[in-house]
């Protein structure tokens, strides 16, 4: 037995109900569409691989170890972690960094710093951000610090080969005095920051990142530069040099630290 379409008993009904005495314009039904039709529209109306709903990754991990012997003995162990995740309007940074050294069997430096930070990007140069950063150091004046932030950011230009961020902002910051007894201290925050790289070629990248934190306990001043030479689309080696200056405001005195790495660099885009 053949099928009939949807249109023809639609057709057939009408038909039916016109010879019985009733107009055709009041009861002429259109047949509904087929499952195949409705399956088409909603693929063509639901586009889940658009730009919007696309989330770029970058990651990667930096490790470096130093071995000196002699008169004295000494090892550094440092390492590095970023995770980017990217949409139309939306950017995550998340960071880990953790530096260890031990001379003569003593720990003589020890510090670990985590941050992450969001930005919702209004124009193609105008961003707002939301930044939360904690650092410790065992052998500095503030042992423990926290920061939250919230301001604004100008990006000057961004391509395939460089970029340059300018950011300011205001907040909050608790901090941690290592000495006994360990004072506690809440107080307002002001940041600038400053995130520039640059492809010098296709296998050699530059980048430096400078951030100026200031409260009514500390001031930190952090300049870090840094050279990348890409060894393949997953491994590099990078040369990096970074410059600290902690201030305590209440003692007027100030600590210098300069660290200079050579590390392996593992990048992953998933």
């Amino acid at each position: 037995m053949a099928k009939l379409t949807g249109k023809q008993v639609g057709y057939t009904l009408v038909c039916l109900l016109a010879i019985n005495g009733l107009p055709a314009q009041v009861l002429a039904v259109e047949a509904p569409p087929s499952l195949e039709a409705v399956m088409e529209a909603g693929s063509t109306g639901l586009n889940l691989d658009s730009e919007e709903n696309i989330i770029r990754w970058r990651s990667e991990a930096q490790v470096g170890f130093l071995d000196s012997r002699g008169k004295t003995e000494s090892r550094t162990l440092n390492g590095r972690l970023r995770v980017q995740a990217e949409t139309i309007d939306w950017r995550n940074d998340t960071r880990a960094n953790f530096l260890h050294t031990q001379t003569d069997d003593a720990t003589t430096q020890e510090s670990l710093a985590l941050s992450h930070q969001t930005d919702y990007q209004w124009t193609h140069q105008f961003y707002s951000l939301a930044f939360a950063g904690y650092s410790f150091d065992r052998f500095k004046t503030f042992r423990h610090e926290y920061d939250v932030v919230g301001g604004l950011g100008y990006r000057i230009f961004r391509d395939a080969d460089r970029e340059w961020d300018l950011e300011v902002g205001a907040g909050i910051k608790y901090t941690e005095r290592n000495p006994e007894p360990q004072e506690k201290d809440w107080s307002p925050l002001g940041r600038l920051a400053s995130k520039f790289r640059q492809e010098l070629s296709d296998d050699l990248e530059f980048q430096q990142e400078i951030s100026f934190n200031r409260s009514q306990e500390v001031e930190n001043l952090n300049i870090m530069n840094s050279f990348a030479v890409k060894a393949n689309e997953h491994l590099a080696v990078s040369l990096s040099y970074e410059w600290r200056r902690t201030e305590d405001l209440d003692a007027s005195e100030a600590v210098y630290d300069h660290i200079t790495t050579l590390n392996l660099i593992y990048r992953w885009h998933p």
